[in-house]
């Protein structure tokens, strides 16, 4: 089997469905490949996107896959740089932005846990903060804070996904926790 990608729209923008050649399949909808999302824009998405894909993985004519991804990447526009750090101490308890002048910056941690939908299965959730500055044209700086996000079911797992809806719906419910809380596991 080759690598398949699907495209297609639905009511809050574009959707993209990618199955690669070992059975991985990627679900990706505006919160990535450049559709970047507002934190509030992917909240108020994302419980009709689950029902979607939820009613789209419970018909016998999804395709079969090993793997099971979750992606987004979420913007949230400052006006300043403190701004920046302001709302990175809010979404990350553990670093203290405040205490300091840093401009560039990311952080990235996987938090592994074990699948709720299917026994033996682990989910890896990785999130990954960062500031982000860009110049426009006119010389003035732009500002914000990007979060992205790659939860998907570990590639040791070598059985299939029975309970693929139930599955997703877990994953995109850790997307918006993550989106909505912060790193705080």
């Amino acid at each position: 089997m080759g690598n398949v990608e699907l495209y297609g729209t639905h009511e809050h923008g574009p959707l993209t469905l990618y199955i690669d050649s070992v059975g991985r399949l990627d679900i990706t909808h505006p919160f990535e490949k450049g559709n970047k999302a507002s934190l509030p824009a992917f909240a108020s998405a994302l419980p009709l996107f689950m029902s979607l894909m939820s009613r789209w993985l419970d018909q016998d004519s999804a395709p079969g896959f090993r793997r099971l991804g979750f992606s987004g990447l979420l913007i949230k526009h400052c006006p300043r740089i403190e701004d920046c750090r302001r709302e990175l101490d809010h979404y990350l308890p553990s670093v203290d932005m405040q205490a300091t002048q840093t401009t560039g910056f990311m952080y990235q941690v996987n938090h592994v846990c074990p699948a709720r939908a299917i026994d033996g299965l682990m989910i890896n959730r990785i999130v990954r903060w960062e500031i982000w500055e860009s110049q426009m044209p006119s010389g003035e700086a732009v500002f914000a804070v990007h979060l992205a996000l790659d939860i998907n079911t570990a590639p040791e797992h070598t059985g299939g996904l029975d309970h693929s809806a139930e599955l997703f719906a877990e994953m995109a419910n850790y997307a918006g926790h993550f989106a909505q809380g912060g790193d705080r596991p």
